[in-house]
């Protein structure tokens, strides 16, 4: 599927990590491409999902919050990761 319409349902989830981007019962658009440095994807690892953006430096990947006081999430190169899709934005709020 090339695109994909995802809603955001956890409150405990957005507070500490994607508000004050994403809201919970926010619509979701994202497009199954790939994710570069600094967009917005939704990203699985170790059996979670995440809706952060991503730092991609040579071979540094982080998952990056959007709240400042969430702690980045490093990414190992041997680690269970998989980028999902690009987030285009929110459809309905």
């Amino acid at each position: 599927l090339p695109y994909i319409i995802l809603k955001i349902y956890s409150r405990d989830l957005i507070y500490s990590i994607l508000e004050p981007i994403f809201h919970s019962n926010d619509i979701l658009a994202v497009k199954n491409c790939p994710v570069h440095h600094n967009e917005i994807g939704v990203f699985s690892f170790q059996h979670k999902m995440y809706i952060l953006k991503l730092y991609h430096m040579g071979n540094t990947i982080k998952l990056i919050p959007f709240h400042v006081n969430a702690t980045p999430i490093h990414i190992h190169p041997m680690s269970d990761f998989k980028c999902l899709g690009k987030v285009l934005g929110v459809v309905s709020e």
